[in-house]
């Protein structure tokens, strides 16, 4: 891999971040979301790629991918749900009541 995004050739990273004109990238909703105007998104978007993902995110996503579920937010997995026709979330599997940790967990 490589230390920094944009050195990796087919990072959307240029365009994203650089404003690059790419005819391959069309920008994600969540991106324009980054500001009002282009100079805003990028600002916003190199922000993001110098602070990194906080622990809370990069553990979430980490979680997700060993666990084999969809990683997106409620909305997204709403949509998706009703698209499939098939539940698709992780609903854990019980526990001892008794122990502590798992009385933390429902808080």
């Amino acid at each position: 891999m490589v230390q920094k995004a944009e050195e990796y050739p087919y990072s959307s990273f240029a365009c994203n971040a650089q404003g690059i004109d790419d005819d391959l990238i069309k920008p994600h909703f969540l991106y324009l979301e980054l500001g009002n105007n282009q100079t805003q998104r990028l600002e916003n978007y190199q922000a993001i790629i110098q602070n990194g993902l906080t622990i809370k995110t990069t553990n979430f996503i980490r979680d997700s991918t060993n666990k084999g579920l969809v990683l997106g937010d409620e909305r997204f997995i709403d949509k998706l749900e009703k698209q499939i026709k098939h539940p698709i979330r992780f609903f854990s599997r019980g526990g001892d009541r008794k122990l502590e940790r798992f009385k933390n967990q429902l808080l």
